[in-house]
């Protein structure tokens, strides 16, 4: 029970940007958190998450003819 009625804390350093991800996929009520759809499209893991993945695993679908993010880059 505390740990939902614990506010987050985010340290300095965490972005604006990193910081209403995070928000947006704690929320406490399950039907107000971020849907798997809008996770992928959020601006911080289009800025920083798929570049990183992509850099991991470049040829990732290839054979399947689809990249690691499917046909909506």
């Amino acid at each position: 029970n505390r740990i939902l009625n614990t506010p987050v804390e985010f340290p300095a350093h965490v972005s604006k940007l990193a910081r209403h991800f995070i928000s947006g996929i704690l929320r406490k009520r399950p039907e107000k958190r971020l849907t798997l759809k809008e996770i992928s499209k959020h601006p911080w893991i289009v800025a920083n998450a798929r570049a990183e993945l992509e850099n991991v695993a470049p040829n990732c679908g290839e054979a399947e003819g689809t990249s690691l993010w499917g046909n909506d880059q």
